[in-house]
């Protein structure tokens, strides 16, 4: 019989459902175990980028199922200790591995999260509560101890050691308005599955990297022991993201007013042509891309299929000559330059002592405005 169910209301958002609506999605062991399973499975579909975690019903999760717990498989041989011992890490280790995913997890917490419920809503990176929540550290009030599932932990990380204490040791139950004054939860919605589906939606456009990484960082902050070891972690990461073309892509759809594209691909060489046309006028002329600022030629290069622009990266292509001004080479728009017959040894051997292909393209004639100028066109590739 399934226990949890998962549906794809978006192309990049996955939501995972506890149903058990008949007992208020308490946890038993076969539910447990496949809740785990289905979130590894989830998470490893590189397609989800932010995942919901729901209840089926009127509640999130009712925490233990007192009456029907279940049995934890393949105990044959082992003592009671040893058998007790893995059951409760068949519950916990749900925290670990909601922990461990790459992607984001909103629980929308549509009703009464008790106990183990609570747990599972403090192990998930967002909570959205409907107005029925409430929340409710079950363990004290059923003769145990309310320190599961890594509660211990995760509350007073979240929302301060007072508020913790007072949930752990009384056992009584928060209501949503509480909940969200001490920041049990983010977010309240009349339609808590709308909210987090939408926030969802929005998440999903940002780079899945860029994601994945902030949730990493996120959580290891939260253990890390100085603030000095947080900056450094913090401070590679965002240069791990630097590598990939999702700020320079950023830049570009901010200044052509459209959406992201980021996929967090590496901002890697590619192949970059121009062509540079030689003439044997005394002047240089320059074409679309071209500009002359302090005495220097910068030739706009382009991907050659039209792609991404760098405007950080630059190669210099010759040195100083008394009759040739270095040509700087900015990764930008594809131009052309049309320099002096002249100049044209100084510009091929600078190429390839700057460690750039250049190929000299067959000699071509003039327009009709140009019947005295012969043209020479060398393709310059890095």
């Amino acid at each position: 019989m399934t226990h949890v169910t998962v549906s794809r209301p978006h192309e990049h958002v996955a939501v995972v459902t506890l149903d058990r609506p008949e007992v208020l999605n308490a946890l038993s062991i076969d539910l447990a175990i496949e809740l785990d399973r289905t979130l590894v499975e989830v998470g490893d579909d590189n397609s989800v980028r932010v995942m919901i975690l729901t209840g089926a019903g009127r509640a999130f999760c009712s925490g233990l199922d007192l009456k029907d717990y279940g049995v934890v498989p393949n105990i044959d041989g082992l003592q009671v200790g040893q058998i007790a011992q893995r059951s409760m890490r068949v519950y916990s280790r749900l925290v670990t591995t909601l922990r461990g995913l790459r992607q984001p997890v909103i629980a929308a917490v549509n009703g009464p999260a008790y106990g183990g419920g609570m747990c599972l809503a403090m192990a998930c990176d967002l909570r959205f509560a409907a107005p029925t929540t409430t929340f409710n550290a079950t363990g004290i009030v059923n003769g145990l101890t309310s320190t599961e599932m890594a509660a211990a932990w995760l509350l007073p990380r979240q929302i301060g050691v007072t508020h913790a204490n007072d949930l752990l040791l009384t056992g009584r139950v928060v209501e949503v308005d509480e909940a969200l004054r001490m920041g049990l939860v983010s977010r309240l919605a009349d339609d808590v599955m709308a909210e987090a589906l939408s926030t969802a939606t929005q998440m999903a456009e940002f780079s899945p990297y860029g994601l994945a990484m902030t949730k990493d960082v996120i959580w290891a902050n939260l253990e890390i022991g100085s603030l000095a070891a947080a900056v450094e972690l913090e401070d590679r990461n965002q240069l791990m993201l630097g590598f990939t073309d999702n700020l320079p892509e950023a830049i570009r759809a901010f200044g052509q007013d459209r959406a992201l594209m980021q996929n967090g691909h590496p901002a890697i060489q590619r192949a970059h042509k121009v062509h540079v046309v030689f003439d044997h006028d005394d002047r240089a002329r320059a074409g679309d891309g071209f500009q002359q600022r302090g005495g220097f030629h910068r030739l706009g290069v382009g991907h050659a299929r039209g792609g991404l622009v760098d405007q950080q990266k630059r190669r210099v292509l010759g040195q100083q000559h008394a009759d040739f001004q270095p040509l700087l080479l900015p990764v930008a728009e594809i131009g052309r330059l049309v320099l002096p017959l002249r100049r044209q040894a100084d510009l091929l051997q600078q190429g390839r002592d700057a460690g750039v292909l250049v190929r000299r393209a067959p000699v071509q004639e003039g327009g009709k405005d140009t019947a005295r100028r012969l043209q020479r066109q060398a393709e310059v590739v890095f």
